[in-house]
């Protein structure tokens, strides 16, 4: 298999200056996003993205790159489907499977690309860096609010939601658009919307 020349990953980009200008990182996003749907459209599910997997040439174009834990799907089966939840560098995995799903589509290819968004936009580092998986739930819980039957209906039924004493965690209950109020308008909202 041939693939193209990329330059860059964005791990290597992401302490630049120029992602603190709101162009780039919308400019990344949309790409990342073309890139998802396509990928979405055409069956894959891509399930591990992160930084070091979104390569970037010198003319600023972005694509996903290492396939190695993508999965193919329909839209028929894709709910029934059972996957491992082992997938996805902890700090950008979803939180359906840090509480043990193993089914599951598209959304979680979103959620990874929602942490990416808050990523380039706040520091160029994770946001939910974690030690353990159990510790990047806690910092989402902190940073999204504790999930619960009223804002993610059938959540108790995850096979680990037990393990966890949410009402212990110290959750924020603030949309995201006011964590990140001192950005441009419109990212807070994007990035809520990416990771509900």
């Amino acid at each position: 298999m041939l693939f193209e020349y990329m330059d860059h990953d964005l791990t290597g980009l992401a302490n630049q200056a120029r992602f603190s200008v709101p162009r780039t990182v919308k400019c990344y996003m949309s790409q990342l996003l073309k890139g998802l749907h396509y990928c979405h459209a055409s069956g894959v599910l891509h399930r591990n993205i992160k930084s070091s997997n979104l390569l970037i040439n010198n003319e600023g174009n972005l694509k996903p790159g290492d396939f190695g834990h993508a999965r193919t799907f329909s839209s028929k089966d894709h709910h029934n489907a059972k996957l491992t939840n082992q997938v996805v560098t902890h700090w950008y995995r979803p939180p359906e499977l840090l509480l043990g799903a193993t089914k599951y589509g598209r959304a979680g290819d979103m959620c990874s690309a929602g942490c990416m968004f808050a990523e380039l936009h706040c520091c160029g580092k994770p946001v939910f860096n974690g030690k353990t998986e159990a510790d990047v739930l806690t910092k989402t819980v902190e940073v999204c609010g504790a999930p619960d039957e009223v804002n993610w209906p059938e959540v108790s039924r995850l096979p680990w939601f037990n393990r966890f004493d949410f009402k212990q965690m110290k959750a924020r209950k603030r949309p995201l658009s006011e964590t990140f109020r001192h950005s441009d308008r419109h990212f807070g909202l994007v990035g809520e919307t990416a990771y509900s």
